[in-house]
Order: C-alpha cells, then structure tokens, then sequence
C-alpha cells in the first residue's frame, strides 16, 4: 500500500483498518510544582481537621459547589493549571476553623490554642439542635452525631450549620468500622451514665 508516494509494505487485503491506526501519544504530563502540592496538602488536612472524611461537606460549608475543593485540590496535586482566589482560600479556612495565613503560606500552625475552641457538644445550641437533627435523620444512629459532638470543635459563639454537622455525622458512620462503631456505643454510654451521676 503507498501511503502519499511511500510504500509502506502494508497488504491491504490482509489488513485491518485498526492496524493501520497509529495510536495517539498521551498528553506530556505536567509535574506540579512543589508551591502548588504544599498548598495541594494544606487543603487535605484543613479538610482532615474538620473530621470530615469527603472534601464535599467542607466546600458547601464554604459556600463553594459541592466538587470545587476536591477539582482544586486534584489540579493542584496533577499540576493542572488551577485557579485559587484569596476569597476561595478564605471561605474555606474559616469552615475549617484554620488560620488562613497559615492555608496560604504554609507559615504558623493551622489551629493556633487561642482558636480551637470547645467541643461541639459543648456549643450551647447542641442539644436541641443534635435532637432535632437526630429526629430528622433517623437513618444515623444517635451515636454518630454524640461522635460529631465529641470530636469536632467549635467556637461557642458561632451558630452551627445543620447540613454541616449531618455531612460530618454521615462521613463519619460510612468510614467507621464495625469496631469502631462498638468502641463508640461504649463511649456514648460512659458518657451517659456520668451525666447520670452528677
């Protein structure tokens, strides 16, 4: 067969037109930056810290579409051209109570003491607004949601957000093992029977 005016030795007759196909080479890969997986990194443990097991709870908590965290955080690490604003980075320090020199820098501590605060079951709203939520959902045990108090902190003068707190409740009790589950029924019931005694 002459492919134009050179011939390639290539029978037509006993030929398949996919043999004919040469394949495609894959794009030139892109190697990030060490800047870009710093701030890559930074994002995971704010995330990390907030107890949340997905990135999906934490950008809606930043006002963000529910993918944008885990798209930026994807480019950042394949070293994909992305985007970050300021008022993006900001958004999601203060919905994971990090400090935002520290997401854009790299520089300080991500929690500083002063800025921990307390546990959320320790927010004056909890208890009504873990009852309620617990009524409206009953497809999680009451357990994950005393998980969600135990474990993740707040400040108690922040007003705390519902669809936040049933995202971390439902990422929780899908990641738990049934040992887990076992250790934190028990805990739960520490707890109880403490209350009960004072």
């Amino acid at each position: 067969m002459t492919f134009f005016g050179v011939n390639c030795g290539v029978d037509v007759a006993t030929t398949r037109a996919d043999d004919l196909c040469v394949p495609k080479s894959p794009a030139p890969a892109t190697t990030p930056t060490p800047e870009a997986l710093a701030l890559a990194r930074r994002l995971e443990l704010a995330v990390e810290l907030t107890g949340a097991t997905s990135t999906q709870s934490v950008s809606l908590a930043a006002g963000l579409a529910r993918a944008s965290l885990s798209n930026v955080i994807r480019r950042l690490r394949d070293g994909e051209k992305a985007t970050v604003t300021q008022a993006t980075l900001t958004a999601v320090a203060r919905a994971t109570n990090v400090d935002p020199a520290w997401l854009v820098t790299g520089t300080g501590v991500p929690r500083p003491a002063a800025r921990e605060g307390v546990p959320m079951r320790q927010h004056p709203a909890w208890p009504a607004v873990s009852s309620a939520l617990q009524a409206r959902h009953r497809e999680l045990p009451p357990l994950a949601f005393d998980e969600v108090g135990e474990r993740v902190l707040c400040d108690p003068s922040d007003t705390l957000d519902d669809e936040l707190l049933v995202d971390l409740a439902r990422a929780w009790y899908r990641r738990s093992s049934r040992e887990e589950l076992m250790a934190a029924e028990r805990r739960s019931v520490a707890r109880e029977l403490a209350k009960a005694r004072r």
